[in-house]
């Protein structure tokens, strides 16, 4: 795995860009699977006591707007809230849930250059996202995927 990471990252940065799109969308995948289409999810906010519902198709409309490269405020801004639910704990997902959602809104963050986050990370959290055993299969296929680029 450590000798595909070293050639993820000795990819241009184009190349990157196609690939962590594609890491987004396989992430994506685990995603949607905890929370199919029309799924409503609640959670409690421990400070207001108030009840938040989780936007469940965040992380496909940050992974749309990649794709499109137009890159709206909204999508960044619907995102604090979770984050800080799941930071403090009143929001809670099953791991590679969490990573999938982590994960799409660090590449988003990355991809629309509003953040100077390590790339380390989040090729760690999209790569967490998926099932056992298919994340070094996804690495060399988001590496192979650009070439057809």
């Amino acid at each position: 795995m450590k000798q595909l990471a070293n050639q993820f990252f000795s990819l241009s940065a184009e190349r990157r860009r196609v690939a962590f799109l594609f890491l987004a969308k396989r992430a994506l995948d685990s995603w949607q699977i905890h929370f199919p289409k029309d799924s409503h999810f609640e959670y409690r906010e421990a400070v207001t006591g108030s009840t938040q519902i989780l936007e469940i198709d965040l992380p496909l409309n940050a992974i749309k707007e990649i794709e499109s490269i137009t890159f709206d405020v909204s999508v960044t801004s619907h995102y604090r809230e979770p984050i800080a639910a799941l930071q403090d704990g009143d929001l809670e997902l099953p791991e590679q849930v969490e990573f999938a959602y982590y994960g799409i809104y660090n590449a988003h963050q990355l991809l629309r250059k509003s953040t100077s986050i390590k790339e380390e990370l989040i090729l760690s959290q999209l790569l967490s996202a998926l099932q056992s055993g298919a994340a070094e299969q996804a690495l060399h296929d988001a590496i192979t995927c650009g070439e057809a680029y």
